[in-house]
């Protein structure tokens, strides 16, 4: 039985990661063979963080929008104690999630201690998620640039996070790129940089949560509601204000409540008063729940939008990005659903929101689409490991 090495994000603090790294896992293993999460945090070598100080920290001394919102950051982080305690509560539960569903190898302090042991595995995997932006391609642990060339090097639905990489990366990202075996990007605008560097196509392939069945993710979810009666679930990531009142002005029209989770990846002050019901110690299995059993979902998220996808919901995704900003992620999002033809699902417009909301969405079309893609994804992986 091959064995296989994934180097994902199991460790961050963050649903979409942990959830995309336990269904690679999951699919993996049901393919027939041994697989384990390679138990190291990203940590960059001496020469990485002279790299990272040199091609990225300079750049942000001469941009005054992101000094100012490093310093808002630290000050709200600093302003709510009360933010670190609620982390540590959703720590606990991500931390018992991983322990129950994530085989993980010995743990390792340092690239040259992971490197060391490549041999331990017939294949390294690089999973899903956004692991080949800008600073993890000079780090060189997301783009492989440890594994030997004798040991097979393939990537399932890997993102870079950005519709375009800055130029003083691409050199990196090409050489380390064009060792890869095989190669599966989750965007368009990730297909297309891969090609752009190697010169070789790439598939798009789904996101590793939709390799999962329903009925699957249902067993995670459990049977009974976290959220007692009718509710819309707001999951949002970002601090524009603008969509949380859209959030009420919906809340108006249907008189159902609003359930939410706060300070997903930062303390947000707009989030403070948000919402009906709290569960802010969510972890991956009460954010699946969530979804689950709402009537509809606001989001600016891009896992969020996949499990409504998943469970037939009516939903809105909002722009966490302004169209054309540096550093928008907005480009997952633009492609799946341009792949399921889903794209009038998604808007800022204050007027259309209750309308777009309660149209309907023909889930046989969708379904069927997805059908399709999630068979060749299958195939391109299981070809890929063999």
């Amino acid at each position: 039985m091959k064995k296989v090495g994934l180097v994902c994000n199991y460790y961050m603090l963050n649903y979409g990661s942990l959830l995309q790294c336990y269904a690679t896992v999951k699919a993996i293993k049901d393919m027939g063979y041994d697989i384990e999460a390679i138990q190291f945090e990203n940590i960059p070598t001496k020469k990485a963080k002279k790299q990272l100080i040199l091609r990225l920290k300079i750049k942000q001394l001469f941009k005054p929008s992101a000094i100012l919102k490093k310093l808002e950051r630290i000050k709200n982080t600093n302003y709510n104690s009360e933010y670190d305690k609620l982390r540590k509560k959703r720590k606990e539960r991500f931390d018992i999630f991983v322990k129950d569903n994530i085989p993980l190898s010995q743990k390792y302090n340092s690239l040259e201690e992971v490197a060391e042991h490549c041999k331990d595995y017939d294949v390294i995997a690089l999973g899903s998620d956004q692991l080949l932006c800008p600073k993890d391609i000079i780090m060189g642990y997301h783009s492989l640039e440890f594994a030997p060339d004798d040991i097979k090097k393939i990537s399932y639905a890997a993102s870079f996070g950005l519709s375009k990489l800055p130029m003083l990366v691409k050199k990196k990202a090409a050489r380390d790129l064009k060792r890869f075996d095989c190669f599966a990007a989750r965007e368009i605008a990730g297909e297309k940089i891969y090609k752009e560097l190697t010169g070789k196509s790439a598939p798009v392939v789904v996101d590793p949560t939709l390799l999962l069945s329903r009925d699957k993710w249902l067993e995670v979810a459990g049977e009974k509601p976290l959220v007692d009666g009718e509710y819309i679930f707001c999951y949002f990531i970002g601090d524009n204000e603008k969509h949380r009142e859209m959030a009420n002005i919906i809340k108006e029209k249907t008189g159902l409540k609003i359930a939410t989770i706060r300070h997903i990846d930062d303390y947000i002050s707009a989030d403070e008063g948000f919402g009906d019901v709290c569960i802010n110690d969510a972890g991956p299995v009460e954010f699946t729940n969530m979804i689950l059993n709402a009537k509809y979902v606001l989001s600016d998220s891009f896992h969020s939008t996949i499990f409504s996808i998943m469970y037939h919901k009516k939903f809105l995704v909002f722009n966490r990005f302004a169209e054309g900003s540096s550093g928008s992620t907005n480009s997952r999002i633009d492609s799946l659903l341009e792949m399921l033809s889903l794209q009038d699902r998604r808007t800022d417009d204050k007027e259309k929101v209750n309308d777009i909301l309660n149209r309907d969405i023909d889930y046989e079309n969708v379904d069927s689409k997805l059908e399709s893609w999630i068979k060749d994804s299958k195939d391109y992986l299981k070809g890929a490991i063999d």
